[in-house]
């Protein structure tokens, strides 16, 4: 099985800390249907709702374990990369 992607971890993390997946869906304002694809890795979600699952980590983790502290310093970098990948990273 292939490990969870950054956008993933963040995900499953952020619903962890609000409870659950559903939770997870009225915070981020996603239909669980489209949050259960991102969460299975066959969709990446739109830049904002990713920022906004990293602002739940944020938010929650005062003390970051070593693994949360990775998922931030990344965020900023796959969310990047996930615009460019959509065509939005060059200016379209």
């Amino acid at each position: 099985m292939t490990p969870p992607t950054l956008i993933v971890r963040v995900l499953q993390r952020a619903a962890q800390l609000l409870g659950g997946e559903r939770a997870l869906a009225r915070r981020l304002h996603v239909p669980m249907p489209d949050l259960f694809r991102v969460l299975r890795g066959s969709e990446v979600p739109p830049r904002q709702v990713f920022l906004a699952a990293v602002d739940v980590l944020n938010e929650f983790d005062d003390s970051l374990d070593e693994l949360t502290q990775q998922l931030l310093e990344e965020s900023q970098r796959a969310a990047a990369e996930a615009d460019h990948a959509r065509g939005k990273g060059n200016g379209a």
